[in-house]
């Protein structure tokens, strides 16, 4: 993944936006696709492996340019992988 800053955004301001619909609880979902994800990141992964995640670098990375502590500031991803 590689991670730039378009120079139209000059640090002040960065929008991202998602769409979704939210459905009601399937157990096919959770027993075919995230029960299976959430045991390889219990077996997988390690602190180091999530510092090392280029989209969490990248999200740091933008927080940083913004004048944000990465630290302070943890991506949802970041803390849901915890």
């Amino acid at each position: 993944m590689k991670f730039t800053i378009d120079p139209a955004i000059d640090g002040e301001l960065a929008i991202t936006e998602i769409r979704f619909k939210n459905s009601a609880h399937s157990d096919r979902l959770w027993h075919e696709r995230l029960d299976p994800l959430i045991q390889k990141i219990a077996e997988e992964d390690t602190l180091e492996t999530l510092r090392d995640n280029a989209a969490i670098q990248a999200t740091k990375a933008g927080y940083k340019h913004v004048g944000k502590d990465p630290s302070r500031y943890r991506p949802s991803s970041d803390s849901l992988w915890r």
